[in-house]
């Protein structure tokens, strides 16, 4: 079982149901083609603390390690008005809402800083190539280490005679 680290209460998700829609309001052909929306990403420091969310009436249960998933007009217009705490209109909205070609263009541009995010660590870090190469300071050393010895054998062949 996978540990979760523990949240406050406002990182818990309330169960809600969507308000119902009359006849008249029902979604046209082209309002209920597929849209994607996802959990914003866990990110406390930028107030991102919704890791679950639940639809009961429509038996929909958003995770935010999941990614994406495909909604009705009618289910992405009722989550556009979703806050990460409820209530509160100032807080982030909580979930990301866009087309099909928009998230994949998400999902790449994420995937690219995560990859520069890595390369960035990568290049501070000290690994053993690092230590196995010779650098200018080594060689110094390495020099200074030998006149020393040298010096020493001098003074010994000199105690000798």
């Amino acid at each position: 079982m996978i540990a979760m680290p523990k949240r406050s209460a406002a990182a818990v998700s309330p169960i809600r149901s969507l308000p119902s829609k009359t006849a008249e309001e029902a979604p046209t052909e082209e309002a209920a083609a597929a849209i994607h929306v996802r959990l914003k990403p866990y990110n406390p420091r930028r107030g991102a603390i919704l890791r679950k969310y639940v639809l009961v009436d429509r038996k929909l249960t958003f995770q935010e390690e999941r990614g994406w998933y495909k909604v009705d007009a009618e289910v992405a217009d009722y989550l556009a008005t979703v806050r990460q705490v409820h209530g509160d209109e100032l807080s982030l909205e909580a979930f990301d809402i866009c087309t099909e070609a928009e998230a994949k263009a998400i999902d790449a541009r994420e995937a690219g800083e995560k990859k520069r995010k890595d390369a960035g660590a990568m290049a501070n870090d000290l690994t053993t190539r690092d230590l196995r190469e010779r650098t200018p300071v080594d060689e110094r050393l390495e020099r200074a280490a030998e006149r020393e010895k040298q010096a020493r054998e001098r003074v010994a062949t000199r105690s000798m005679r």
